[in-house]
């Protein structure tokens, strides 16, 4: 954790369980990452309910993660 600097505060961290739904093809694993960071941030569960696989729900979620890089509100 040290060389992640200062801001960093392990003991602040809160360990989280769920149960995505599977990825089912070999190239959104990138997306699936991000969606769950993006529902957990926002205290939603990572479940089916709330994740949205579709080919069509994911390509949303792909528009909207270059959005925030693009705004600055996701630091890459």
């Amino acid at each position: 954790v040290s060389y992640l600097g200062q801001n960093i505060k392990d003991s602040k961290w809160k360990y989280m369980q769920g149960t995505s739904p599977p990825q089912t093809d070999e190239y959104n694993c990138g997306v699936f990452t991000l969606r769950n960071a993006d529902l957990l941030s926002q205290g939603l569960a990572v479940d089916s309910v709330s994740y949205g696989t579709t080919k069509d729900e994911m390509d949303v979620f792909r528009k909207r993660i270059t959005i925030d890089i693009l705004n600055g509100c996701l630091s890459i």
